[in-house]
């Protein structure tokens, strides 16, 4: 009887949740659209400010370690140090995506202007 009790409160209880996170992921998926235009330029500045300084540091890490990899005996610390830019470099398609994104909603309210 124990178990029928516990077994029927998680029933309930897991398609709520299930809804919540199905409510959270459409909200995250409309956010563009609800945000105005002023915040959504001043995202973009951010994204780009952020983007390049990582474009920057990934070129010097890169750089860097390439030469320790060339010219010196002890190859390991570079070898991880290439592992680390490799990896942060996957970043970058992501914030260009949001970019992208972000500039098509601009785009679509400069045509479409609305009444808000």
């Amino acid at each position: 009887m124990k178990h029928d009790n516990t077994y029927n409160e998680l029933k309930c209880i897991v398609p709520k949740r299930w809804q919540q996170e199905k409510n959270k992921n459409s909200m995250k998926k409309n956010n563009l659209k609800e945000k105005s235009i002023v915040k959504l330029k001043a995202e973009l500045n951010g994204l780009k400010i952020v983007a390049g300084t990582l474009v920057g540091v990934l070129i010097v890490l890169f750089a860097v370690n390439l030469y320790g990899f060339l010219s010196k005996d002890n190859n390991a610390a570079f070898i991880a140090g290439m592992g680390v830019a490799l990896s942060l470099s996957a970043i970058l398609p992501l914030q260009f995506s949001m970019m992208k994104k972000i500039k098509t909603e601009l785009k679509l309210r400069e045509i479409t202007p609305r009444d808000s």
